[in-house]
């Protein structure tokens, strides 16, 4: 990573890295990330933020989906019948509940996706956040020493 102070220095920064002599350094960057941020023959990342919102309104909608399948859910809370074989009150015992809350159980687990969904969300938000506000920042910092 290398920190430019000033337009002078980008503008070196710049013409160093097209007579390719800082690249090597690091290494080229191949292939697209699975949010589709494309690397192939870059030294670095460039982010659109409209990307970002278009990703986290895709998140938001598989979390709202679960979310409802969560809440479809609590109709399994119940246990089965016992059903009239010889073995039903056995088997009750053995399986319990369909959709239990504790560990194991469907609304556990759609809750914990829930919740991860929540994070990633979250860390989405922030990356994009910080990306907008440094680059804003460096374009501000540039403008005024121009």
């Amino acid at each position: 990573m290398v920190r430019v102070g000033s337009m002078d220095e980008a503008e070196r920064l710049r013409e160093s890295l097209r007579d390719r002599r800082a690249v090597e350094v690091v290494g080229s960057v191949t292939g697209v990330g699975l949010v589709g941020i494309p690397a192939t023959g870059a030294d670095r990342i460039e982010v659109d933020p409209d990307d970002f919102d278009q990703a986290i309104r895709h998140l938001h909608r598989r979390r709202d989906e679960l979310a409802g399948h969560l809440a479809d859910s609590a109709v399994l809370a119940a246990p089965l019948p016992d059903g009239k074989g010889p073995v039903a009150v056995r088997m009750r015992k053995a399986f319990g509940l369909r959709a239990r809350d504790v560990e194991g159980g469907v609304r556990a687990a759609l809750q914990s996706y829930v919740q991860q969904l929540d994070l990633v969300i979250a860390a989405l938000e922030n990356v994009k956040t910080t990306h907008v506000a440094v680059d804003e920042t460096a374009a501000a910092t540039f403008k005024r020493q121009a």
